[in-house]
């Protein structure tokens, strides 16, 4: 299998700077693990990212097929390639380095009132079933004034009352990525990305969420530590990288991109970016705290 690009993190691996086992087999995406750190392979029209390598390989092929199970140690040879299972090879050879939509942005960040309403829009149209939707209908709900907390707690700079919100969100529902930690990433990383261009450490949220890592999945920890320092996968990096000035049939794709994750992930984490997005144009949200 061919790998058309790959994220830096995979050096660990090529390398044999530490062993990797597989975590998780899917029809689409095989997770490896090696003491806590993640990376993903996946197929070329499902993205990429730092932890990724994404592999031509046709969509009728499953990975689930392929004989591959967990625990397997995987195998670095000659450098470029790694076995997977006995006949199964992934060849980096031929493979780019990614390079993230999110590369050399600058402040000051501008919002662009278009591409957050095509966002908005595309959102409130979607079918997919997230427990959150009620979010954009002004509903309420135990969830839903959880949220609410979130935005007014770090506005207050009360770390107790935003402690007290993300414990109910950070581990909620189902999977390996639950629905709560999805959009508790969408807001991370778009938070950290603003605050990256005006030079801001962290604050009250990030050491909060941090600290509460603890309550979900290694691989959902994995991913909100990744947004925390402002990496993400390439569909929730290209919607951010949009809604800061790129075109509407730009912003359009991405989004549909980024709906098409997962069960309700991809919807959950886009969630994440339109609230904070909309908290910062209201209330400066993303530099706060």
């Amino acid at each position: 299998m061919p790998v058309v690009r790959r994220g830096k993190y995979f050096s660990l691996l090529l390398e044999g700077k530490q062993p990797f086992y597989i975590h998780s087999v899917f029809d689409r995406a095989i997770n490896l693990v090696s003491d806590g750190a993640f990376l993903a392979l996946l197929p070329q029209e499902r993205g990429g990212g730092e932890g990724y390598a994404t592999i031509a390989i046709s969509r009728g092929i499953s990975f689930t097929g392929l004989g591959l199970f967990p625990g397997y140690q995987v195998e670095a040879e000659d450098g470029y390639r790694v076995r997977l299972a006995p006949k199964v090879l992934v060849d980096f050879s031929l493979s780019l380095p990614w390079e993230s939509p999110l590369k050399g942005i600058k402040a000051p960040l501008y919002i662009k009132e278009e591409n957050l309403r095509l966002l908005q829009a595309a959102l409130e149209g979607s079918t997919v079933p997230s427990p959150f939707k009620l979010v954009l209908a002004g509903s309420k709900n135990e969830l839903i004034l959880l949220i609410h907390k979130l935005r007014t707690s770090l506005l207050l700079q009360d770390p107790e009352g935003l402690e007290e919100a993300l414990k109910g969100l950070i581990g909620w529902g189902p999977g390996l990525t639950p629905s709560g930690d999805d959009l508790i990433l969408g807001l991370s990383l778009t938070r950290t990305i603003w605050r990256k261009a005006y030079g801001l450490q962290e604050g009250i949220w990030e050491k909060r969420v941090t600290s509460l890592l603890g309550r979900t999945l290694p691989l959902s920890a994995f991913f909100l530590k990744e947004a925390l320092q402002g990496r993400g996968h390439e569909f929730i990096e290209k919607v951010l990288a949009c809604v800061l000035g790129k075109t509407p049939r730009e912003m359009g794709e991405a989004v549909e991109e980024l709906l098409g994750v997962g069960g309700s992930s991809g919807f959950d984490m886009a969630l994440g970016v339109y609230l904070s997005l909309e908290w910062q144009r209201r209330d400066n949200w993303c530099l706060n705290g």
